[in-house]
């Protein structure tokens, strides 16, 4: 187990002792529900409540130490006070947990971070190369589990982690870095080795409230990045384009489809539904192979990967037939196989850019008709609601409106609010079904031969989030269930 005395842990940081014993500490958290015997809470300032209200349970619960920016009275504890507890909390941490040994490369942006991260993985797994991926659908190292959470973890689970990791005794690691983790602090004292900027498009408007609060949350991601390390950059987004021209002393990579002089430039050379071909233009050369992935959003996430391993100093000879093989990841436009003749895709695609991209890359399919299943989640940005709901009116030629994660919010209002989107024109082409389950099977039975259902909203969720509870519900697992009734 795990020790060190509170003297040897808080040694020259900044702040002062109040009740000082210099204890044995077992463990550093900033939850109090998380505190064992001998454990560290670190009294920290959320989004919705304060951490000081918590340190009685904490104390009570074994907490022989709080780190925090006053002094509280009348609590059994050493207290550690600082301006800047989360400044604190992360020395302490590394003192306490040790330091990644390992490269860590970051991917950031709204969408493609789990693809690329689980598509970089995949690679270097082929390789050889032990590595690691901290993102949406877990962390792991290989098959094995360590976290399912937050996609950038808290930072006392974050160097739980990297210890685990560290004793795996991988050489890289593969993180998902999120605005929340990024404006929450949660990564700042961690230096990254590389960084994939997907670029920005409308999402956590709840929490961010403005799109240049968004952006520049996303921004601090480069202050991470070493200084020699490869920033790969998709400079077809406008946010991309801002970033990649701003930031300096910095080694800037660009790539996208259409702009002169990319250093990587991808083109699709054809499109079918078990993959595409596409060719890679890069530093005079030219790369030709066949993916499983589709859709242009793929080509964009495949560049950048290509562009990463590249600017790491790996030839392509080690890596393209490994890129060729990714069959991509749980959730990400995943075809539900059956034998009725239709094709059934689940995604993740909860923000307009995401599900303008699904929709756009179905088409290219040619199919007979798209029927299309999603929802929005309650207590998050609800002015996307009608931007989505103009474009499944521009893409699809059936819309089930349903249920998704509503939390504390009325399903039905939700509804509306999609449905306010939708032209006039295009409301015939709706249905309304808040029950998930119902409405994916009533858009299996709608489907005939050659038509494409697309089910979005969800993607790997296992669970339906309402008033406070996760119910289990899969959208994978109910699909399997209609198919085999039928």
């Amino acid at each position: 187990m795990l020790s060190m005395n509170l003297k040897k842990l808080f040694h020259n940081l900044d702040g002062k002792f109040v009740n000082f014993k210099d204890y044995k500490v077992e463990g550093i958290v900033e939850n109090s529900k998380e505190v064992k015997r001998n454990y560290i809470f670190i009294a920290l300032k959320g989004t919705k409540t304060e951490g000081k209200k918590y340190v009685n349970e904490a104390v009570k619960n074994g907490a022989i130490c709080i780190v925090t920016d006053e002094r509280i009275k009348n609590i059994n504890a050493t207290q550690f006070i600082t301006k800047d507890p989360i400044k604190t909390m992360h020395k302490i941490l590394q003192r306490f947990y040790g330091k990644p040994d390992f490269r860590i490369i970051g991917v950031t942006g709204t969408n493609g971070k789990s693809t690329i991260a689980n598509l970089l993985s995949f690679v270097f797994d082929k390789m050889g190369i032990k590595n690691g991926v901290i993102g949406t659908l877990s962390s792991r190292i290989g098959e094995k589990v360590i976290y399912r959470g937050y996609t950038t973890p808290p930072a006392t689970h974050l160097y739980r982690i990297f210890r685990e990791m560290r004793e795996e005794k991988i050489k890289y690691l593969f993180m998902e870095v999120t605005s929340h983790g990024l404006e929450q602090r949660r990564i700042e004292d961690i230096e990254l080795d590389g960084l994939i900027y997907t670029g920005i498009t409308r999402d956590h408007l709840d929490f961010h409230k403005t799109m240049e609060n968004y952006y520049q949350a996303k921004k601090k991601a480069f202050n991470l990045l070493k200084k020699t390390s490869p920033a790969i950059i998709n400079m077809e987004n406008l946010y991309g384009k801002r970033v990649f021209n701003e930031i300096k002393n910095l080694n800037k990579k660009s790539y996208g489809f259409y702009l002169e002089n990319l250093d990587y430039r991808i083109f699709i050379r054809y499109l079918s539904s078990e993959g595409m071909g596409v060719k890679i233009e890069y530093k005079g050369e030219i790369e030709e192979f066949e993916t499983k992935l589709i859709g242009k959003f793929n080509a964009y996430n495949i560049c950048a990967s290509f562009a990463m391993l590249k600017e790491l100093g790996f030839k392509e000879k080690e890596f393209v037939k490994y890129l060729a093989e990714f069959k991509g990841i749980a959730g990400r436009l995943e075809e539900i196989k059956n034998n009725l003749g239709i094709k059934i895709y689940i995604d993740y695609a909860h923000t307009p850019d995401a599900l303008r991209a699904c929709f756009e890359t179905l088409k290219g399919l040619l199919p007979s008709r798209i029927i299309s299943v999603f929802g929005a989640g309650g207590n998050r940005d609800k002015e996307k609601r009608p931007m989505m709901g103009r474009i499944a009116g521009e893409f699809a030629d059936i819309i089930i409106l349903t249920n998704d994660n509503p939390r504390y919010e009325d399903p039905m209002k939700i509804i509306e609010d999609i449905l306010s989107g939708i032209p006039e024109g295009e409301k015939s082409k709706v249905k309304i079904e808040p029950d998930r389950k119902k409405a994916i099977e009533m858009a299996i039975k709608l489907a005939d031969k050659g038509d494409i259902v697309l089910i979005a909203g969800k993607g790997h969720e296992s669970y339906m989030e309402i008033k406070g509870k996760k119910i289990p519900f899969s959208d994978k697992e109910v699909v399997k269930e209609i198919l085999e009734k039928k």
